[in-house]
């Protein structure tokens, strides 16, 4: 089992070197109480909503995705799933 946790250190590093890649990060409230994360992955793209998951802090959720980006606006294995589900797509 992987342990996503990044200290305090590691995820201003990893915004230093997303910075001008990501556009936009906001937190998604819901009554008041934190549900994720609104996160656009690239400029001009639509946001990717985030969530914390089980054994996944949302700081966690969000490093995950931002280096699983691989370009696209959404991280490379939802990418890839996409692809694959797409009709005709060969298995």
């Amino acid at each position: 089992m992987h342990n996503w946790d990044v200290t305090p250190a590691e995820a201003v590093a990893l915004q230093e070197q997303l910075r001008g890649r990501v556009q936009t990060t906001d937190t998604l409230r819901d009554n008041g109480e934190t549900i994720g994360m609104v996160v656009r992955t690239r400029a001009g793209s639509k946001p990717v909503y985030v969530s914390l998951g089980h054994r996944i802090s949302l700081a966690s959720a969000v490093a995950v995705v931002l280096r699983c980006g691989a370009g696209y606006r959404i991280p490379e294995p939802t990418h890839l799933a996409d692809i694959l589900a797409a009709p005709g797509a060969a298995p």
